[in-house]
């Protein structure tokens, strides 16, 4: 995008760049996190489908400039989503593992009972686990959007200061014609020199 301030990374494969970025960074971190404190791995189907959802939202958040007071709020809601995500896919696939015919206790049928699963609160583990994530991202994409707008801004500085080049024409000198400064005598160069001789009648 052109502005008052020159190029700005706003549009093109640079935004796109940019939203790629803070997508895959949120959802990288996120499952990181989750799979560090304990939980289970989802499903790729259900990564696929959250991977989509965050690059819509992070197409609309790379409309302006990514700051700290836009960012942080962001990711925190973006992680408490993606745990619940995690924690409601992991625990369909572990429900749908289990054997009915095979002699389980009560309590395992029962924890697969339906709301179950979502209303399964996360342990301090977690907690600090998306935390983290959560500043890990913001600090990453911060520092990331701090050096693209530095950059952007000497391009278009180098480019304000950069001389015009233009081809040199070549001068045409007109010569003014010289003075004559030889006078045409009408008399012959052999003619001599001196006072007229008197001639006789």
């Amino acid at each position: 995008m052109t502005g008052p301030g020159g190029h700005r990374p706003l549009a093109g494969p640079v935004r796109a760049l940019r939203a790629g970025v803070l997508g895959t960074t949120s959802l990288g971190l996120a499952l990181g996190g989750h799979l560090a404190a304990g939980g289970a791995r989802p499903a790729l189907t259900l990564l696929l489908v959250c991977a989509g959802l965050l690059g819509l939202t992070a197409v609309t958040a790379t409309a302006r400039r990514v700051r700290l007071p836009l960012l942080v709020p962001l990711l925190g809601v973006q992680q408490a989503l993606l745990h619940l995500v995690f924690d409601a896919g992991s625990g369909a696939a572990a429900c749908g593992a289990v054997d009915q015919h095979a002699g389980h206790a009560a309590g395992a049928a029962l924890s697969c009972a339906p709301g179950t699963v979502a209303m399964t609160m996360p342990g301090w583990p977690m907690t600090l686990a998306h935390v983290l994530a959560t500043l890990a991202t913001a600090w990453l994409l911060l520092r990331g959007e701090d050096a693209l707008w530095a950059l952007a801004d000497r391009a278009v500085r180098a480019a304000a200061a950069a001389p015009t080049r233009r081809r040199p024409r070549a001068v045409v000198r007109r010569v003014a014609p010289l003075p004559a400064l030889v006078a045409v005598s009408a008399l012959s160069p052999a003619a001599p020199r001196g006072p007229p001789v008197p001639v006789a009648p």
